[in-house]
């Protein structure tokens, strides 16, 4: 039986994913900032997982223990909205954590930790938003740290792409 983890599994894009999966007959992993949320039946929980502590990936290993994972989606997202008039340094630093910085950290603990199998793929759900074309100024600025870490996003995925290059890890950006 595959195996997949879906980070950010508690609502919206990621539950529907696990759903999905579980359904696929994967065994299925979804990470949650509590217990408050319900997760499909037959997915198993990974929590508390916050991706600003830094022993995110250590704790979603832990609960692991020996599985190799086929399917890593990072799913988990943060969208605080601001203004060139109004914007907030806490804010924006919270989003690239989540959004650009979580990611590598989580891809090299699960790598070192011999929980990706090969070959497996490594999923990275962004967006256009961190798209330096698209950015028009008909749309105007703000929501720097939104488009900003999408941006980041987009650049951490293509490293990783070529960091697992060799070893049987694939790495996409979807949005």
């Amino acid at each position: 039986m595959p195996s997949a983890l879906v980070i950010g599994a508690s609502r919206g894009l990621g539950y529907e994913l696990t759903k999905a999966l579980e359904e696929d007959g994967y065994r299925t992993f979804g990470t949650t900032r509590s217990d408050h949320h319900e997760l499909p039946p037959g997915v198993e929980r990974i929590s508390p997982i916050d991706l600003i502590q830094e022993d995110a990936g250590a704790k979603i290993a832990v609960a692991l223990g020996e599985i190799k994972l086929d399917l890593v989606i990072v799913n988990a997202g943060v969208f605080k909205k601001e203004s060139f008039e109004e914007p907030s340094f806490e804010d924006e630093v919270e989003m690239y954590k989540v959004v650009a910085i979580a990611p590598v950290f989580l891809a090299r603990h699960l790598y070192l930790t011999d929980l990706l199998a090969s070959p497996s793929k490594f999923i990275l759900i962004t967006t256009e938003g961190g798209s330096i074309a698209l950015r028009t100024k008909e749309e105007g600025g703000g929501n720097y740290g939104h488009h900003g870490s999408k941006a980041a996003a987009n650049m951490v995925g293509k490293l990783l792409a070529n960091d697992f290059y060799d070893k049987g890890i694939t790495v996409a950006m979807i949005h």
